[in-house]
């Protein structure tokens, strides 16, 4: 528990045992990372989240319900001065202090036993910086207790998820693989194999993506609407968000969209909304089955 010292820490019985005891070893997981947001995606893949050395404010002003009153309350040491008095020295709580900013995982332990641990313990349930049943809302959310069995659930879920999708993925022909691709909006790839190990590691890295994708009843209908812009039976304009077919305007989606408008999406949205959407799309299919690769290359 922390130190009583002048005004710091007076706290009532009730108070202190609000606190529950520290039992064995806890992990604890800090809630300040933010995303890694490096250019290359194989440094984001390493280390997806990035834990400043932020401190935890080591003092701060409680609610006591026993006393009935705001008590200030500290994570320090009582020192003895030269002159013999005494005062408070505030430590600083830098979880992960001592590593490497980049390679901190976020993750620091608490001992039973270990006094400086079993004050911060109290210190964080305290102030309500520990996420934690009743905490006072209005507080910052600073830290958790790790559940490792939860965890272990969860990592177990995400392998049975991996395995269901790349089991799927085996049960695909070489089209149902391409409307996959032609979903995601991928650049056209002629080559089966390379195709396959694309949506393959898809299916490896984010199953639940995958899995809606090849469930998605639009699937087939953007890979069809894909194929019309690969072979440019249809175009999409950049500048003005409009969609062309034989030079004429089928729908403009406006020109003021956010960097990664995913047209191909809505434009699937259009047309199964629109009143000539079924035209449009018989129109675009007609093209399709007519093209010929011989036909793009007198094109060019």
């Amino acid at each position: 528990m922390i130190q009583k010292f002048l005004q710091f820490n007076d706290l009532s019985e009730e108070a202190k045992n609000s606190v529950p005891k520290l039992i064995g070893e806890k992990t604890l997981h800090m809630l300040t990372g933010v995303k890694n947001n490096h250019p290359l995606p194989e440094e984001q893949a390493k280390r997806p989240v990035i834990y400043p050395l932020m401190a935890i404010p080591p003092r701060d002003l409680i609610w006591d319900r026993g006393h009935k009153k705001y008590v200030e309350i500290a994570y320090g040491d009582v020192l003895n001065t030269d002159d013999g008095k005494q005062v408070m020295r505030l430590n600083h709580i830098i979880p992960g202090m001592g590593m490497a900013s980049w390679s901190f995982s976020g993750k620091f332990t608490l001992r039973e036993g270990v006094a400086v641990d079993e004050k911060l313990w109290s210190y964080l349930h305290l102030s309500d910086y520990i996420k934690k049943e009743g905490r006072n809302e209005s507080k910052p959310l600073l830290v958790e207790v790790c559940d490792f069995d939860k965890e272990e659930l969860s990592a177990a879920n995400d392998i049975d998820e991996m395995t269901e999708a790349l089991n799927n993925l085996k049960l695909m022909s070489d089209d149902e693989v391409e409307e996959i691709s032609a979903a995601m909006n991928w650049q056209y790839e002629p080559k089966k194999d390379v195709l396959r190990a694309r949506v393959k590691k898809l299916a490896a890295k984010d199953p639940k993506q995958f899995m809606k994708i090849a469930s998605d009843p639009d699937t087939k209908l953007k890979a069809t609407l894909k194929k019309a812009l690969d072979i440019e039976v249809i175009k999409y304009r950049v500048d003005s968000g409009v969609i062309e077919m034989g030079g004429a305007s089928i729908v403009s989606f406006g020109s003021d969209n956010a960097p990664g408008f995913d047209y191909l999406s809505t434009f699937a949205t259009w047309i199964k909304s629109a009143k000539n959407g079924g035209d449009v799309l018989s129109s675009i299919q007609k093209q399709i089955d007519a093209w010929k690769p011989e036909k793009a290359k007198n094109k060019k």
